[in-house]
């Protein structure tokens, strides 16, 4: 399939940006098939089992950021889904892209920083252009059709965007702690997991994911220690053979590891922990 267009916060910048970039894309390279949440769940559909199975079925994923929504605890999730879902085949090769929404790189923090961000304006766009006709086109167009398509096309974009007109938005500074925005996501995903895995699986063998293991190891951590929790939280999560993979924001003593082993090893998940190298002065 085609592009998972992502986005945060109804009727803001990020989601008028990204209905503008849905029709556009579809004029300038037709059959790159652009998807939305807001325009392609049906009403009455179950939106989060729908929303899931699109970030597992597209090829490039462009995630809408501006300022007031760069670190929604939402977006980061569907840019770490797309970032892991779409990862390319060489280690510099990316198919998942934030595009900065009058904004720059320097004002960008968390799990987006770690992807190759473009700014929404012409050599951006370009770039995004490029990445979207090389990995969700069974055949893509050539260079020169593209170019060419792509200075048709950019006046009408401009246009279209510059008529955006929305109230000036400020980050959130949520009152909710943030361990109660994780439990509201993955208790989302865990219904998600719920509905994917519905047809039981065969006799003696039990069906696993990444979601689903955090969220055990997270609970766990918790019940024991709070604040250790809170350092899970920050932590970028990855599953593979079998082994949940923890890759810590910040360097923490030996006897906090232990205890995410332990608890770790209590509901019985195979652990890895990496964490940056402590600071020296």
């Amino acid at each position: 399939m085609g592009v998972f267009i992502s986005w945060s916060g109804n009727n803001t910048r990020s989601h008028q940006v990204a209905e503008v970039l849905r029709r556009w894309l579809g004029q300038v390279i037709q059959g790159c098939d652009p998807w939305t949440s807001s325009q392609d769940i049906d009403a009455g559909q179950q939106w989060a089992t729908e929303l899931f199975t699109q970030l597992d079925n597209h090829k490039v994923g462009i995630i809408c950021v501006t300022k007031a929504n760069k670190d929604e605890p939402w977006l980061n999730f569907e840019a770490g889904a797309l970032a892991k879902q779409l990862k390319g085949d060489k280690p510099d090769e990316s198919r998942v892209c934030p595009l900065l929404i009058d904004m720059t790189a320097s004002d960008v923090t968390g799990p987006l920083k770690l992807l190759q961000m473009v700014p929404l304006d012409k050599d951006g766009m370009r770039k995004v252009l490029q990445m979207v006709n090389k990995y969700s086109m069974q055949k893509p167009l050539t260079d020169e059709v593209l170019n060419r398509a792509f200075e048709k096309w950019w006046p009408d974009l401009k246009s279209d965007l510059d008529a955006i007109n929305v109230p000036e938005e400020q980050p959130k500074k949520s009152s909710r702690p943030v361990e109660e925005m994780l439990e509201e996501i993955l208790t989302i995903v865990r219904s998600v997991d719920r509905e994917i895995y519905r047809t039981p699986p065969p006799l003696g063998r039990e069906v696993r994911s990444p979601v689903s293991e955090f969220k055990k190891l997270y609970s766990e951590v918790r019940r024991i220690d709070q604040n250790l929790a809170n350092v899970l939280v920050e932590a970028d999560v990855d599953y593979e053979d079998n082994t949940l993979k923890l890759a810590l924001r910040e360097s923490v003593p030996a006897a906090y590891l232990a205890k995410i082993a332990e608890a770790a090893n209590r509901v019985g998940i195979k652990l890895e922990v990496h964490q940056p190298p402590s600071r020296t002065y």
